[in-house]
């Protein structure tokens, strides 16, 4: 164990800017690593997914690329249905981005994943897990009906 007059010792003095710049460099490698955890939870068919790249092809699909695009000013919920392929997962990886880009906080489930991660272990795990997620901006639960028992 150091003593204190050792760990006075190895202090650095250090001016304003060396401070500012080592904060600045924390701060760009906890974005760094926000971005990267974000980008590894999106599923790789989506990795270029964006509100604007979405094609909405009649009225229905701009009608709920509009939702999707007031979302974020309007900290509204948003309940995406439809058919397969009709750009619901595109639309919500869209909100994820650019959420994620204003600096919220966001999360991307399938539904087996958050049911397996609430069905963990003792209940008190589940508490957390929610707890957890109630702490983010925008989360996203996607395949909804399409895993078992999510009908």
């Amino acid at each position: 164990m150091n003593s204190i007059k050792t760990i006075m010792e190895n202090l650095k003095v250090m001016s304003y800017e060396e401070e500012q710049a080592m904060i600045n460099q924390e701060i760009i490698a906890r974005n760094e690593a926000l971005t990267k955890s974000f980008e590894e939870a999106i599923p790789t068919r989506y990795k270029k997914a964006s509100l604007e790249n979405y094609y909405a092809n009649c009225d229905e699909s701009r009608k709920a690329l509009e939702a999707c695009k007031q979302q974020l000013d309007e900290r509204a919920n948003v309940i995406l249905h439809g058919d397969y392929g009709t750009g619901k997962t595109h639309l919500a990886i869209g909100m994820l981005r650019k959420a994620h880009m204003a600096k919220k906080r966001v999360k991307y489930y399938t539904v087996s994943t958050l049911l397996r991660e609430l069905r963990q272990g003792e209940s008190w795990k589940s508490e957390k897990v929610l707890n957890t997620i109630a702490k983010y901006d925008l989360i996203v639960i996607d395949e909804i009906g399409r895993t078992k028992g999510t009908d």
